[in-house]
Protein backbone atom coordinates (compact mmCIF):
# COMPACT_ATOMS: atom_id res chain seq x y z
CA UNK A 1 0.00 0.00 0.00
CA UNK A 2 0.96 3.33 -0.53
CA UNK A 3 1.22 5.98 2.88
CA UNK A 4 0.75 9.57 2.33
CA UNK A 5 1.97 11.87 4.45
CA UNK A 6 2.41 16.10 4.93
CA UNK A 7 3.98 17.41 7.95
CA UNK A 8 2.17 20.84 8.73
CA UNK A 9 5.68 22.96 8.51
CA UNK A 10 9.11 23.68 7.76
CA UNK A 11 11.43 20.64 8.30
CA UNK A 12 14.48 22.20 10.80
CA UNK A 13 17.08 21.19 12.51
CA UNK A 14 14.69 20.65 15.81
CA UNK A 15 11.68 18.50 14.48
CA UNK A 16 13.26 16.90 11.43
CA UNK A 17 14.13 13.43 13.78
CA UNK A 18 10.08 13.65 14.78
CA UNK A 19 9.19 13.85 11.24
CA UNK A 20 11.32 10.85 10.24
CA UNK A 21 10.47 8.59 13.23
CA UNK A 22 6.77 9.32 12.72
CA UNK A 23 7.28 8.20 9.13
CA UNK A 24 9.40 4.68 10.01
CA UNK A 25 7.15 4.09 12.55
CA UNK A 26 4.26 4.69 10.52
CA UNK A 27 5.77 1.68 8.15
CA UNK A 28 6.72 -0.44 11.17
CA UNK A 29 3.15 -0.86 12.39
CA UNK A 30 2.81 -3.12 9.20
CA UNK A 31 5.86 -3.79 6.95
CA UNK A 32 4.44 -5.78 5.19
CA UNK A 33 1.46 -3.33 3.90
CA UNK A 34 3.60 -0.52 3.02
CA UNK A 35 5.60 -0.62 -0.60
CA UNK A 36 5.59 3.03 -0.96
CA UNK A 37 5.64 6.43 1.20
CA UNK A 38 4.72 9.27 -0.28
CA UNK A 39 5.71 12.30 1.42
CA UNK A 40 4.01 15.71 0.16
CA UNK A 41 5.86 19.16 1.38
CA UNK A 42 3.22 21.40 0.20
CA UNK A 43 2.80 23.01 3.86
CA UNK A 44 6.31 22.87 4.22
CA UNK A 45 7.84 26.32 3.15
CA UNK A 46 11.46 26.28 4.75
CA UNK A 47 13.85 22.57 4.97
CA UNK A 48 17.56 23.10 6.23
CA UNK A 49 20.24 21.48 5.33
CA UNK A 50 20.27 19.36 8.74
CA UNK A 51 16.64 18.17 7.72
CA UNK A 52 17.69 17.95 3.70
CA UNK A 53 20.75 14.96 5.08
CA UNK A 54 17.95 13.60 7.34
CA UNK A 55 15.30 13.02 4.51
CA UNK A 56 18.20 11.49 2.72
CA UNK A 57 18.78 9.03 5.34
CA UNK A 58 15.11 8.10 5.90
CA UNK A 59 14.74 7.50 2.24
CA UNK A 60 18.14 5.10 2.56
CA UNK A 61 16.16 3.78 5.86
CA UNK A 62 13.16 2.59 3.76
CA UNK A 63 14.82 1.18 0.54
CA UNK A 64 16.71 -1.43 3.15
CA UNK A 65 13.13 -2.18 4.59
CA UNK A 66 12.03 -2.46 0.81
CA UNK A 67 9.60 1.10 0.82
CA UNK A 68 9.93 3.50 -1.90
CA UNK A 69 10.19 7.40 -0.87
CA UNK A 70 8.40 9.95 -3.15
CA UNK A 71 8.68 13.52 -1.91
CA UNK A 72 6.52 15.67 -3.38
CA UNK A 73 4.89 18.69 -4.29
CA UNK A 74 8.31 20.68 -2.71
CA UNK A 75 9.04 24.34 -3.47
CA UNK A 76 11.59 25.81 -4.98
CA UNK A 77 14.04 26.04 -2.36
CA UNK A 78 13.28 23.27 -0.63
CA UNK A 79 14.23 20.94 -4.05
CA UNK A 80 17.33 23.42 -4.04
CA UNK A 81 18.51 21.82 -0.40
CA UNK A 82 18.22 18.45 -1.99
CA UNK A 83 20.66 19.56 -4.71
CA UNK A 84 23.02 21.51 -2.14
CA UNK A 85 23.02 18.56 -0.15
CA UNK A 86 26.41 16.24 -1.34
CA UNK A 87 25.03 12.95 -0.78
CA UNK A 88 21.46 13.52 -3.12
CA UNK A 89 21.61 10.21 -5.27
CA UNK A 90 19.67 10.64 -8.66
CA UNK A 91 19.19 7.22 -8.99
CA UNK A 92 17.25 6.95 -5.76
CA UNK A 93 13.32 6.27 -5.61
CA UNK A 94 12.75 10.07 -4.10
CA UNK A 95 11.96 12.35 -5.89
CA UNK A 96 11.78 16.36 -5.09
CA UNK A 97 10.52 17.22 -8.36
CA UNK A 98 7.02 15.58 -8.70
CA UNK A 99 3.62 16.19 -8.10
CA UNK A 100 1.51 13.99 -6.03
CA UNK A 101 -1.14 12.90 -8.40
CA UNK A 102 -0.04 9.95 -10.35
CA UNK A 103 2.72 9.23 -8.05
CA UNK A 104 1.00 5.09 -7.39
CA UNK A 105 1.46 4.35 -10.87
CA UNK A 106 4.68 6.28 -11.46
CA UNK A 107 6.45 4.65 -8.65
CA UNK A 108 5.36 1.49 -9.63
CA UNK A 109 7.23 2.17 -13.46
CA UNK A 110 10.04 3.28 -12.35
CA UNK A 111 10.70 1.02 -9.21
CA UNK A 112 14.10 -0.72 -8.93
CA UNK A 113 13.67 -3.87 -7.91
Amino acid sequence: GVAILRPEGSLLYFNVEGVRDFVLDRVDRDPAATRLVVLDLSASPLIDMHAAAVLVELAEELEVRGVGLKVVEARASVRGRYCENGRWRSSSTVSACSAAPGTPRSWQSSRLV
